[in-house]
């Protein structure tokens, strides 16, 4: 299983109006990708921290999720409630507790 992890810095006046965003706009689309197995969302409303998590069956499902555009499209949608440009990583599980 792998994971791709955004982490965001939203204005936090702006974090309600970017997490509608995300609901209605991301997770839709990661749904409609192969090997999705599910998307979420934290965010912390004070520091307007947030962190995005979305499970795949394989490293090539996520990877087919940035290159899909989707991934784009959401970056596009939150441009002007940003900070600073978000940081995408993806990680392999190693160790199930």
């Amino acid at each position: 299983m792998y994971v791709g992890v955004i982490l965001y810095r939203f204005k936090p006046e702006n974090i309600d109006d970017a997490m509608k965003i995300w609901e209605e706009m991301a997770l839709p689309e990661a749904k409609k990708q192969q090997g999705f197995v599910r998307a979420e969302m934290f965010a912390d409303k004070k520091t307007g921290r947030a962190m995005d998590i979305g499970y795949w069956h394989t490293q090539e499902n996520a990877d087919n999720f940035e290159k899909s555009g989707a991934y784009d499209l959401l970056i596009s949608a939150l441009r002007d409630f940003l900070e600073v440009k978000p940081q995408r990583m993806q990680f392999q599980k190693f160790i199930e507790g």
